[in-house]
């Protein structure tokens, strides 16, 4: 059965929604910070009981649409002040900065927390968050990257050079031919599953340094789903974790 999109009505609001079928047992909803609703169902669901989920999660579908909208900034430029939202991991959690004379930052399932001797300074507090997500990025990545070579190896790729952050705006990741991967700080803001599909497509360049047929043939036998994932990285494009 092939992909479409469609839109429910629900009350006054129309709700657009596009359905994603494969090889999969549950039906499950997304909501992405841009608004989009994406479904994804199992080979050969009948359209009307994907149509009747929709509407039935109609107001979960709206409530969390409007939070990306309250909560959501989707800019370079923040203000580093309590309230505002920053991304980890593809979870949104507001920032609460507090006076205090030693430098912490730590991260629950509510909020940032951000201790430190100088909270009404917005270049400091940058600072000191964008040295918290480099850690992580570090950390995340390396694993990821350990996990991913595992699976490339099974189909030939050989990488042993591990990967580099850095600060990217206008790109996720790449890789030079002689198999230096960089991957971008701003990835740590999206979820694991983008994160794991931007390590593999940069592998796959080890073997096919293009985007022929031959390299989207390698990157589907690493990651038969690639397109959702390359479909959700891109309705993160502008999340920026600094």
């Amino acid at each position: 059965m092939s992909n479409f999109e469609t839109s429910v009505l629900y009350g006054g609001t129309t709700i657009n929604y596009g359905v994603i079928f494969s090889a999969r047992k549950t039906l499950g909803i997304q909501v992405y910070p841009d608004g989009k609703v994406i479904v994804r169902a199992p080979n050969k669901t009948d359209v009307k009981v994907i149509y009747n989920r929709v509407k039935q999660k109609s107001a979960w579908i709206i409530k969390q649409q409007n939070t990306f909208k309250s909560n959501l900034v989707l800019s370079t430029k923040k203000t580093y002040l309590s309230g505002e939202n920053h991304y980890y991991l593809g979870q949104s959690y507001p920032l609460t900065i507090r006076d205090a004379l030693k430098e912490k930052i730590s991260l629950s399932e509510r909020q940032f927390k951000i201790e430190t001797r100088k909270p009404d300074d917005a270049d400091h507090i940058k600072k000191r968050l964008r040295m918290w997500y480099r850690r992580e990025a570090e950390r995340i990545f390396t694993e990821r990257y350990n996990d991913c070579i595992q699976s490339a190896f099974k189909i030939g790729i050989e990488h042993d050079l591990g990967i580099n952050v850095r600060v990217m705006s206008k790109r996720w990741g790449s890789c030079s031919k002689r198999g230096k991967i960089i991957l971008s700080l701003n990835l740590i803001a999206t979820p694991i599953v983008c994160i794991d599909h931007v390590i593999l497509h940069e592998l796959c360049h080890l073997k096919e340094f293009n985007h022929s047929a031959k390299f989207y043939q390698l990157l589907r036998t690493l990651e038969p789903d690639w397109k959702q994932k390359s479909t959700q990285l891109d309705m993160m494009g502008n999340v920026y974790c600094v």
